[in-house]
């Protein structure tokens, strides 16, 4: 049963959250991109138009990964997409650009209304490996975090979380671990008019049953002490770690 039947203020319905043009940075360590910055010069890395239909927006930013998540439309459809490509800046053949190409397969294994879906993938004519997911709109756990000023009241802390597990327990399903959840990879969105949740940018997800080589789990303090005492974290456990971690950030205001 809910937690509580009260009706919330659903979040704003767009944050620019992708958007290149108010500076939003979502991830520790991402570039803001302001018009006439030198960031925006990262412009000329973005082409303007992906697999001839994903016409780009502007030149996103680029993440911890090294991928730059850029606002695109699908021209066919005229339907907003992000399209996250690999940094020009990192060779075609390195772990960057595995991770990325690993995360278009994982996460294709995976639907759920808690999982940003992914579209399409590739590689651009130079090489770089992309990837096409559905638009977001919406705040991040810091962001909302910082509109509110302070923790969660339990009962929508617990909502929120409770959401996250559903997406996990949908990727462990399809056999896929994330490894490295992390606030910056929750977005809470807006759906019937309550707080819907979706994960997004997990690059160091990786199946269950994956022998090979892994992609690399940055370090943080929601990541599972298995995987920081170097470990592999091919366990479900590592994910419900980091979910109950996230849950004391919300409950805190604190990070873990």
């Amino acid at each position: 049963p809910p937690l509580s039947t009260a009706r919330r203020k659903p979040p704003r319905a767009d944050t620019g959250y992708h958007s290149p043009e108010n500076g939003v940075n979502t991830d520790s360590g991402a570039e803001r991109c302001y018009p006439g910055s030198v960031v925006e010069s990262a412009a000329a890395q973005v082409p303007p138009l992906v697999a001839g239909k994903y016409r780009l927006h502007g030149a996103g930013t680029r993440d911890r990964f090294g991928v730059r998540h850029v606002p695109a439309e699908h021209t066919s459809i005229q339907r907003a997409v992000e399209v996250a490509l690999l940094d020009a800046s990192l060779p075609v053949d390195g772990p960057e650009a595995r991770r990325l190409s690993a995360q278009a397969l994982v996460l294709g294994r995976a639907r759920d209304l808690h999982l940003q879906g992914v579209m399409d993938s590739g590689n651009l004519p130079d090489g770089r490996p992309y990837v096409v997911f559905e638009a977001l709109s919406g705040t991040t756990v810091p962001e909302l975090l910082r509109e509110t000023g302070g923790p969660l009241p339990p009962a929508r802390a617990a909502r929120l979380v409770l959401q996250v597990l559903e997406g996990l327990r949908a990727l462990h399903r399809a056999g896929v671990v994330v490894r490295g959840l992390t606030p910056e990879s929750v977005v809470v969105t807006a759906r019937a008019g309550e707080e819907h949740v979706k994960l997004r940018d997990l690059q160091a997800a990786a199946l269950l049953a994956d022998e090979g080589e892994l992609p690399d789990v940055p370090f943080s303090p929601y990541v599972a002490p298995e995987i920081r005492r170097g470990g592999q974290g091919l366990d479900p456990g590592v994910d419900v770690y980091s979910a109950g971690a996230l849950l004391g950030h919300l409950l805190t205001g604190a990070p873990a």
